[in-house]
Protein backbone atom coordinates (compact mmCIF):
# COMPACT_ATOMS: atom_id res chain seq x y z
CA UNK A 1 0.00 0.00 0.00
CA UNK A 2 1.25 3.56 -1.00
CA UNK A 3 2.33 5.50 1.62
CA UNK A 4 0.26 8.32 0.56
CA UNK A 5 -3.05 6.20 1.46
CA UNK A 6 -1.83 5.53 5.50
CA UNK A 7 -3.80 7.25 8.08
CA UNK A 8 -2.02 9.12 10.16
CA UNK A 9 -2.47 8.16 14.06
CA UNK A 10 -5.06 9.60 15.57
CA UNK A 11 -4.49 8.68 19.45
CA UNK A 12 -3.00 11.33 20.66
CA UNK A 13 -1.68 13.11 17.34
CA UNK A 14 -1.42 16.87 17.35
CA UNK A 15 -0.41 17.48 13.98
CA UNK A 16 3.54 18.11 14.71
CA UNK A 17 3.83 14.71 16.15
CA UNK A 18 6.71 13.08 13.12
CA UNK A 19 5.23 9.89 11.52
CA UNK A 20 9.19 8.05 10.34
CA UNK A 21 9.73 6.27 7.39
CA UNK A 22 10.39 2.84 7.98
CA UNK A 23 13.09 1.58 5.55
CA UNK A 24 13.42 -1.78 6.48
CA UNK A 25 9.69 -2.10 5.11
CA UNK A 26 10.69 -0.32 1.51
CA UNK A 27 14.34 -1.50 0.94
CA UNK A 28 14.53 -0.42 -2.64
CA UNK A 29 13.43 2.67 -2.10
CA UNK A 30 16.30 4.79 -1.69
CA UNK A 31 18.08 3.08 -4.36
CA UNK A 32 15.26 3.70 -6.95
CA UNK A 33 15.13 7.31 -5.62
CA UNK A 34 18.45 7.57 -6.38
CA UNK A 35 18.86 6.12 -9.34
CA UNK A 36 16.20 7.99 -10.71
CA UNK A 37 16.64 11.54 -9.57
CA UNK A 38 17.76 14.75 -11.16
CA UNK A 39 20.03 15.66 -8.19
CA UNK A 40 22.20 12.43 -8.62
CA UNK A 41 22.56 12.45 -12.99
CA UNK A 42 25.84 14.16 -14.06
CA UNK A 43 25.62 17.17 -16.54
CA UNK A 44 27.39 16.54 -19.46
CA UNK A 45 28.49 19.36 -22.22
CA UNK A 46 25.58 18.47 -24.32
CA UNK A 47 23.35 19.65 -21.57
CA UNK A 48 24.07 23.16 -22.94
CA UNK A 49 22.87 25.12 -26.07
CA UNK A 50 24.66 27.51 -28.07
CA UNK A 51 23.18 30.81 -28.29
CA UNK A 52 25.53 33.00 -30.16
CA UNK A 53 28.52 31.57 -31.53
CA UNK A 54 29.82 35.22 -32.14
CA UNK A 55 29.29 36.01 -28.38
CA UNK A 56 30.25 32.93 -27.02
CA UNK A 57 26.57 32.53 -25.19
CA UNK A 58 25.43 29.02 -23.71
CA UNK A 59 22.22 28.31 -21.38
CA UNK A 60 21.68 25.05 -19.60
CA UNK A 61 19.12 23.10 -21.63
CA UNK A 62 15.63 24.53 -20.63
CA UNK A 63 13.43 21.67 -19.68
CA UNK A 64 16.56 20.64 -17.43
CA UNK A 65 16.45 23.39 -15.67
CA UNK A 66 12.73 23.29 -15.36
CA UNK A 67 12.84 20.55 -14.21
CA UNK A 68 15.29 20.92 -12.17
CA UNK A 69 13.62 24.13 -10.57
CA UNK A 70 10.81 22.41 -10.13
CA UNK A 71 12.42 19.40 -7.92
CA UNK A 72 14.40 22.22 -5.53
CA UNK A 73 10.68 23.74 -5.06
CA UNK A 74 9.57 20.31 -3.97
CA UNK A 75 12.10 19.91 -1.53
CA UNK A 76 11.55 22.68 -0.38
CA UNK A 77 7.81 22.76 0.08
CA UNK A 78 8.66 18.91 1.63
CA UNK A 79 11.03 20.53 4.29
CA UNK A 80 8.54 23.01 5.27
CA UNK A 81 5.89 20.79 5.75
CA UNK A 82 7.98 18.50 7.39
CA UNK A 83 8.76 21.16 10.28
CA UNK A 84 5.25 22.06 10.24
CA UNK A 85 2.15 19.79 8.96
CA UNK A 86 -0.09 22.31 10.30
CA UNK A 87 0.75 24.30 7.03
CA UNK A 88 -1.69 24.46 4.07
CA UNK A 89 0.27 22.89 1.40
CA UNK A 90 -1.86 23.86 -1.25
CA UNK A 91 -1.12 27.69 -0.75
CA UNK A 92 1.85 29.53 -0.15
CA UNK A 93 4.58 28.98 1.89
CA UNK A 94 6.52 31.03 4.34
CA UNK A 95 10.13 32.30 3.08
CA UNK A 96 11.93 31.66 6.42
CA UNK A 97 11.50 29.37 8.81
CA UNK A 98 11.94 29.09 12.85
CA UNK A 99 14.69 27.65 13.59
CA UNK A 100 13.11 25.38 16.37
CA UNK A 101 11.03 23.84 14.19
CA UNK A 102 14.40 22.88 11.77
CA UNK A 103 15.89 21.87 15.26
CA UNK A 104 12.97 19.68 15.85
CA UNK A 105 12.88 17.69 12.60
CA UNK A 106 17.30 17.22 13.43
CA UNK A 107 18.75 19.55 10.22
CA UNK A 108 20.16 22.83 9.96
CA UNK A 109 18.85 25.16 7.42
CA UNK A 110 18.99 24.34 4.09
CA UNK A 111 19.99 26.30 1.43
CA UNK A 112 17.21 25.08 -0.79
CA UNK A 113 14.56 26.72 1.43
CA UNK A 114 15.84 30.07 0.33
CA UNK A 115 14.18 29.54 -3.21
CA UNK A 116 10.56 30.70 -2.31
CA UNK A 117 11.90 34.16 -2.41
CA UNK A 118 12.19 33.81 -6.25
CA UNK A 119 9.49 33.59 -8.69
CA UNK A 120 11.51 33.28 -11.36
CA UNK A 121 13.95 30.16 -12.34
CA UNK A 122 17.22 30.73 -11.35
CA UNK A 123 18.92 28.28 -12.96
CA UNK A 124 17.95 29.67 -16.54
CA UNK A 125 21.44 31.84 -17.31
CA UNK A 126 23.31 32.51 -20.41
CA UNK A 127 26.89 32.75 -20.64
CA UNK A 128 30.21 32.09 -21.51
CA UNK A 129 31.11 28.73 -22.16
CA UNK A 130 33.27 28.74 -19.66
CA UNK A 131 31.04 30.15 -16.45
CA UNK A 132 28.08 27.97 -17.61
CA UNK A 133 30.54 25.19 -17.20
CA UNK A 134 32.11 26.38 -13.74
CA UNK A 135 28.64 27.28 -12.86
CA UNK A 136 26.72 23.76 -12.89
CA UNK A 137 30.44 22.12 -12.46
CA UNK A 138 30.08 20.32 -16.07
CA UNK A 139 33.54 18.62 -16.72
Amino acid sequence: MPAQSHLLPLNGYSGLDLVHFISKNHPDAICYALENSLLTMSLCDYHLHCTSNANNLFFLDFQLATRLWFTFKDISRTIQLATNPLLNPFGDLPGTLDPKLLNRIGITFPTVLSIEKYTQNLLIVMSTWAEVCCLFRIA
